[in-house]
């Protein structure tokens, strides 16, 4: 987080997903646990140890896809046109479609 710290700023400015809040919100505990800049008691402590494990991959899969899905450089997947029943098949068999995959 700290070699992008603009990247997750953007999260937390530009979208409303309480999902992903909760996701960084939990990472960053984590990481403020993992550096001594937060204390808790034994029994937080012990819930931590054993709940992190199970919501680290979920975060991270959270993230992940609001990354994927907000990403300004993301390609445009292109459209296909729709398949004629004369025009070549796509299989490559040289035939139509009509008289090669399309038959069924």
């Amino acid at each position: 987080m700290a070699l992008s710290p603009d990247g997750w700023t953007r999260i937390e400015l530009d979208d409303d997903d309480a999902g992903c809040h909760a996701a960084l919100a939990g990472i960053r505990r984590l990481s403020e646990f993992a550096k001594g800049e937060r204390d808790l008691d034994r029994a937080k402590e012990d819930r931590w140890d054993a709940e992190a494990p199970d919501l680290i991959p979920i975060w991270v899969e959270m993230l992940h896809q609001w990354r994927i899905e907000n990403d300004p450089y993301r390609p445009v997947q292109p459209r296909h046109a729709k398949l004629g029943r004369n025009d070549p098949c796509p299989c490559g068999s040289g035939r139509k479609y009509k008289k090669c995959c399309g038959v069924h």
